[in-house]
């Protein structure tokens, strides 16, 4: 079978801080496209028309969400609207551009809510089963504050989930990584309970654990579990100059278990469509 998903993003932000944010997306780009190296067919493309949408294609979805999610993390507290759109190769020789307007349509769908969110759109009947899901995870991400968003991100570099032949685990290339919270810096200062943010001491983190989340789910639960791990507060703790016990309430109140639980599921369910094609 031979398919091409189509992921569109389209990144929000002010005109004054495009200087700053340009050179940052290329950076996190940089530092993403590697882990999907086998996964990505064509490297991302800037929309000619308006630069603040970009595009890549993917051997199958469950790629595109994962990156998606990743660089949704990265580029916090920048917001943005996505899409995937899904079209598998028959005697029809135009399904590039029928991924490519499914993409379309679901992205002009996206904006009209009111919070960042990724949409899906492979013309099939379980399409809207997927974007609930993709409904609750974006839900959950917009109401989490801004210090949550951080520390899941932090939380996310030590213990990263994968799904195996989507993704290829590799180390963080830290200094790169430090190089785009110091970016960050002057958009963290607009937000008053990031302020100071961008001095994230990244040496005294974890050596990055990748748990594929496939084989880590556990069987013996009717629900999904067993992606969340503790044993992370103390070294976030120490990354952002806060107490453990400040570092324990960001991530039960932020829901950080619930969202890899749900993102998990959304990948299990995006590869079950896509072999179901």
């Amino acid at each position: 079978m031979t398919t091409i998903s189509v992921l569109s993003v389209r990144f929000m932000f002010s005109k004054k801080d495009k200087t700053t944010i340009y050179p940052m997306l290329e950076k996190v780009v940089d530092v993403l496209d590697p882990l999907f190296s086998r996964q990505i067919k064509t490297s991302v493309e800037v929309n000619p028309f308006n630069q603040a949408e970009w595009q890549w294609v993917f051997t199958n979805p469950s790629s595109a969400w994962l990156y998606y999610r990743l660089l949704a993390q990265f580029i916090y507290p920048v917001n943005c609207y996505a899409a995937i759109g899904v079209a598998k190769q028959n005697d029809d020789v135009l399904f590039y551009e029928q991924a490519m307007e499914y993409s379309r349509n679901a992205l002009d769908q996206s904006l009209s809510f009111d919070y960042p969110i990724a949409l899906y759109h492979a013309n099939y009947l379980e399409d809207g089963i997927t974007n609930m899901l993709l409904q609750q995870w974006a839900q959950l991400k917009h109401q989490q504050a801004p210090v949550q968003s951080v520390v899941q991100f932090l939380y996310e570099l030590q213990l990263p989930i994968y799904m195996l032949e989507k993704l290829q685990p590799r180390p963080w290339p830290r200094q790169q990584i430090q190089e785009i919270f110091m970016l960050k810096g002057t958009l963290f200062d607009q937000i008053k309970k990031l302020n100071g943010i961008n001095t994230i001491d990244f040496s005294t983190a974890k050596t990055e654990n990748w748990l594929e989340l496939v084989q880590n789910i556990q069987v013996d639960k009717v629900y999904f579990s067993g992606l969340y791990q503790k044993g992370y507060a103390t070294k976030i703790a120490q990354m952002l100059g806060m107490t453990r016990q400040n570092i324990d309430y960001h991530l039960q109140h932020g829901e950080i278990a619930t969202e890899r639980h749900l993102a998990a599921a959304i990948a299990i369910q995006l590869d079950r469509e896509w072999h179901m094609m």
